[in-house]
């Protein structure tokens, strides 16, 4: 399968029932490890979310999307897909409005119809007086964390920008409310199950693994939460189907047909993607490199740390054929068996410099 990693670095550099109850009745499972630990969550709303978008066709085309599309009315299924280029992401580029739509809400995660309809009623509220302090400060701690441990989000200058599109904005944030009861009814009951069953499966591999506590012995960096975030997702499959939207949250497609431990070792990728992004950053920031170069090596730094140190040079299911990563495999391990102690920036420049000779 083909394996795409989203990360919302991208568009600021370049530009009653479980959905219904709090996180406490939500039989979270989860595995401690050392000082920070994964969890492994079943969510309503981040499936809600990939829902839409792929029975609209906006970087998902799958059966879900044929078997769903229904449970969407048409005029709705259309306008979304009408504006697929404001709402979409594609290879490392990402419409205007995908952060409104999907990276924020994913984050913010509202909890209940209520929460959602408080969400898009701050956000239109914003855009129509033109007055952001009201929804920034309802939001204040996940935007914070956004920019202060993830990349650099200015709330205010974004909500700004998109003021152009505020017609736009309301009719699909009427979409997103309106929607919401026939998906709980609907879709969610039979979903839900499915994704409940691969969690219970995936907490008990990952257990045996420590995935956390050996990437921070292999790099040495310590993980900034004490939680990272696996959410499993339904609707999200021959798209992106790691969607990161902040420094502890991520968003699996749970890949029913597949072997669990390839999910446990795309997890244990994801992990260190994280603990490198500051190292990934810092070499961006220096201005030397072309963005696409940097992020296939650092891609593949992670891919290479996850086959030789984390999984011990085991044969491994998850590739990553985007990022070159054989190419890039073949040189970090002949920097680091000539020079073990190198550092993890050094490491990335010298494989950026190396493959690009």
């Amino acid at each position: 399968m083909k394996k795409i990693i989203l990360i919302l670095l991208i568009f600021t550099l370049l530009g009653s029932t479980l959905m219904g109850c709090s996180r406490d009745n939500t039989d979270i499972l989860q595995t401690k490890e050392n000082h920070a630990y994964l969890e492994v969550l079943v969510e309503g709303f981040p499936n809600y979310v990939f829902h839409l978008y792929s029975v609209a066709g906006i970087g998902y085309e799958n059966e879900y999307g044929a078997v769903y599309k229904e449970t969407v009315k048409k005029d709705d299924r259309e306008y979304l897909s009408q504006n697929k280029e404001l709402l979409g992401f594609a290879n490392g580029r990402f419409g205007s409005l995908a952060p409104a739509f999907l990276f924020v809400p994913l984050y913010i995660n509202p909890k209940s119809k209520e929460e959602v309809k408080e969400y898009f009623r701050l956000l239109n509220q914003a855009l129509e007086k033109e007055e952001y302090s009201v929804f920034i400060d309802k939001y204040s701690e996940k935007l914070n964390n956004i920019n202060e441990y993830w990349v650099p989000f200015n709330a205010k200058e974004y909500l700004q920008e998109i003021t152009q599109f505020k017609e736009v904005v309301k009719r699909i944030s009427d979409i997103y409310v309106n929607n919401y009861d026939n998906y709980i009814e609907r879709v969610w009951s039979v979903e839900k199950e499915k994704l409940i069953s691969k969690r219970e499966k995936l907490i008990k591999e990952i257990d045996e693994y420590n995935l956390i506590e050996k990437w921070q012995e292999a790099t040495g960096k310590s993980f900034k939460y004490s939680v990272y975030q696996i959410v499993l997702c339904s609707a999200n499959e021959s798209g992106a189907n790691a969607v990161s939207v902040a420094y502890e949250r991520n968003h699996f497609y749970y890949e029913p047909n597949t072997k669990i431990n390839h999910l446990v070792e795309y997890i244990s990728h994801e992990v260190g993607t994280h603990l490198l992004f500051d190292t990934f950053k810092k070499v961006m920031s220096s201005g030397k490199y072309e963005y696409s170069l940097v992020y296939k090596a650092y891609e593949s730094l992670a891919a290479f740390y996850n086959n030789k140190i984390i999984f011990s040079n085991r044969d491994l299911s998850v590739d990553f054929d985007d990022y070159d990563e054989v190419h890039f495999f073949e040189i970090y391990n002949q920097i680091h068996k000539n020079t073990p102690d190198i550092s993890l920036e050094e490491l990335l420049v010298k494989g950026i410099e190396e493959y690009s000779r």
